[in-house]
């Protein structure tokens, strides 16, 4: 019997100490609940890991999860889902 899970290889993102060091290329995107630590995130929205910092502790940005009251780690499909709410701007007048 074959399992729906798939096990992908973790990202070793996580020794990273700054999201100029993240290549986006290593994360796999087709797996909604991958979780994606802090740098990630900020390099996907090309903000500062502390600016990401301070958006969490206001309560905005990206749902995230804290686990062993340590980590910081966000869902793929969360960060994404975030981006898709945001404001667009260009609405095409002239």
């Amino acid at each position: 019997m074959q399992s729906d899970i798939r096990i992908t290889k973790t990202v070793p993102v996580a020794l990273k100490r700054s999201a100029k060091e993240v290549d986006l290329g290593s994360v796999d995107w087709s797996v909604p609940a991958a979780m994606i630590n802090e740098f990630v995130v900020a390099k996907m929205l090309d903000v500062s890991v502390q600016s990401l910092r301070r958006m969490r502790c206001l309560g905005r940005g990206p749902r995230f999860r804290k686990l062993n009251n340590y980590s910081i780690r966000y869902k793929v499909s969360d960060v994404l889902a975030w981006l898709e709410n945001q404001p667009a701007g260009g609405g095409g007048r002239v």
